[in-house]
Formats: structure tokens, C-alpha cells, sequence
């Protein structure tokens, strides 16, 4: 059986007898499609017998991985003590892989980055209060980076922001900011979509179940040392979102350097607002994208339409 086992109309975790055939309906949204994820390759076998890689889905990213020895090698790392990670074998495979990896060409890239604004501060908030923490601020720890290193993290849309939100709001009213970064004067590097195979991609899997739910460990030590090992070559990376569901995916910028030129990225005529719930428009993307994954069933509109509603919230 698969490590977890979620609907594919809504991404509602469910349990094993939901996997089984004959199949029954998700309790949440009720859609008969599934989306099996496993924290290791499970390999397939065809009728004479001979094992074939099996390609992972993983529900929250969107992201693909096929079974293969890339997927041993990734997991053998992950698996390596906390202070071998950065000297393991295959961490040196991975940094030579990052070393050739190509970065995101333009001139420029549009961004979005949400905040808690407290009653106590000032509203609307100023670009500073939008940004990075000031200089005199020691950084937590985060997905991919360690306690006391600086590193800044926006999404590629204001779903983006919501769905990050959603997970650490916990006081004061939530605004975002548009920005726009330069990509002639910064090296981004893009593993959002890699061939299924790589090494690369199936690190990334890994990572990117850290500390999401009941996904994978409950830290992120492995997350943060690949974090480490692309910062020693890049000013940042463009990753999936791991707060997205089948149909509504996203992507996250993750800088590591020049955070000080925040404030040239804001543009003044366009100030931080508030962030208000999904706009008629999205929701129906969002119900469509259900529909889709539902099979194109006539006849739950109004199933798909709340859930969309429950999602985007």
C-alpha cells in the first residue's frame, strides 16, 4: 500500500479502505479519483513478472518522480546521520548536478509576499514592514534555511500567499505586496520542473515533505541542508508550494542574497493591501479544475464550488 492516500478531486488525506476497489467516494467532496504518494518507490509488476518504475504523484506539489535509482540515492542521503548530510556522497552528486542547472532568464519576475500586520503596527504597512527582518534580527530556521541565516521567502501569486498564510496566521490582518525582482543582476535557478528521473527532482520530493503534515519528518534538517548546498552557488531557486492541492498548484521564490535591496523591488505606486477572500473568478477556476479531477461528473457544481471556496480560503 501507498505511505498516504488522498482524494483527487479535493486532496483530503484519507485512509487505506479509501484506496481499495471497489472504490469509494471521497466522504469530503465525494470524488472516486485518487492520489497515491509513498515516501519510497514501490515498484510495479507486469504479468511476467519483471519490476518497473512506478511514478509518484505528489498532491500537495504536483510534482512527478519515477522510481528509480535517483530514488534510492535520495533517500539514502535522507536518511544519513544530521552531521554527515552536507559531506555525504550522494550531497556531493547533488551539488555537481545543481552546478550546471540553468537559471531563469528576463528581465524580471513578478512576486508576492504576505505578512501579519498587528494592531499595534502601522496600516497600511510601509515597504520596510513588507520585508525582510532588519539586520539586527537572528532568522528562525525554515524549509530551507538554518536558524540564523538570512533568506527570504515570496510565491508567484496571491493564491500563492494565502495558501503559505493559511498555515502560519495567527494574529493581526493579513496584507501582501507585489514586487518585482530583477533577474539580470540576480542568478534564480528553477527546479520546479525537472525530468521525473533526475536526482534533482527526487531530492526535491523529499524536501518537500518535511514538516508538511504527516508527509515526512517533522523538522526540516534534510530540507535546510539542501537549501545550503544551492545557496553555494545560487542567489535563489524557484520551487512548488507545498500547500497546493490536485488543480491548484503554486510556486515559491526562496532568496538567499541581496534581500538588502528590498526596498528597489517595491514599486511605490503599487503599496501593500489587504488580502481579501478569493475573487468570483478564482473560485470558478478552482471549481473547474475539481471537475476535472472528478471526472467530469454533471451534477456536484455545488460540491465543487464550496470546496473550491474552502480551498482557496
Amino acid at each position: 500500500m501507498p505511505d498516504t492516500v488522498e482524494c483527487g478531486g479535493c486532496g483530503t488525506r484519507l485512509s487505506e479502505e479509501f484506496a481499495g476497489i471497489p472504490r469509494k467516494p471521497c466522504p469530503n467532496c465525494g470524488a472516486m479519483n485518487r492520489v497515491f504518494s509513498a515516501s519510497l518507490a514501490h515498484a510495479k509488476y507486469n504479468v511476467s513478472g519483471t519490476a518497473i518504475d512506478s511514478l509518484l504523484s505528489y498532491g500537495h506539489t504536483g510534482r512527478k518522480v519515477l522510481g528509480s535509482e535517483a530514488e534510492r540515492r535520495a533517500e539514502e542521503w535522507r536518511l544519513a546521520n544530521r552531521d554527515e548530510l552536507l559531506s555525504h556522497p550522494v550531497a556531493e552528486e547533488f551539488r555537481a548536478s545543481v552546478s550546471s542547472a540553468p537559471v531563469l532568464s528576463g528581465d524580471s519576475l513578478v512576486l508576492f509576499r504576505g505578512r501579519d500586520i498587528r494592531e499595534s503596527e502601522q496600516r497600511p504597512p510601509t515597504v520596510e514592514q513588507m520585508g525582510p527582518l532588519p539586520l539586527n534580527y537572528i532568522p528562525r530556521g525554515n524549509r530551507y534555511n538554518r536558524e540564523g541565516k538570512r533568506a527570504l521567502y515570496v510565491a508567484d501569486s496571491e493564491d500563492g500567499v494565502r495558501r503559505e498564510m493559511k498555515v502560519w496566521h495567527t494574529e493581526g490582518t493579513p496584507y501582501v505586496i507585489r514586487i518585482e525582482v530583477p533577474l539580470t543582476s540576480l542568478r534564480i535557478v528553477d527546479f520546479s520542473n525537472w525530468p521525473t528521473d533526475d536526482l534533482i527532482t527526487a531530492v526535491f520530493a523529499r524536501a518537500e515533505t518535511c514538516n508538511v503534515g504527516q508527509r515526512g519528518p517533522t523538522n526540516y534538517i534534510f530540507s535546510q541542508a539542501v537549501g545550503e548546498l544551492v545557496s553555494e552557488r545560487f542567489d535563489g531557486m524557484r520551487i512548488p508550494g507545498v500547500h497546493g492541492t490536485p488543480g491548484a498548484h503554486y510556486k515559491n521564490i526562496v532568496l538567499f542574497r541581496r534581500l538588502e535591496d528590498w526596498s528597489n523591488w517595491a514599486n511605490p505606486a503599487n503599496p501593500a493591501y489587504r488580502m481579501f477572500p478569493p475573487s468570483h473568478e478564482h473560485i470558478a477556476v478552482a471549481a473547474y479544475y475539481l471537475w476535472e479531477k472528478d471526472g467530469r461528473v454533471h451534477g456536484r457544481d455545488q460540491a465543487h464550488w464550496f470546496q473550491a471556496i474552502k480551498d482557496l480560503k
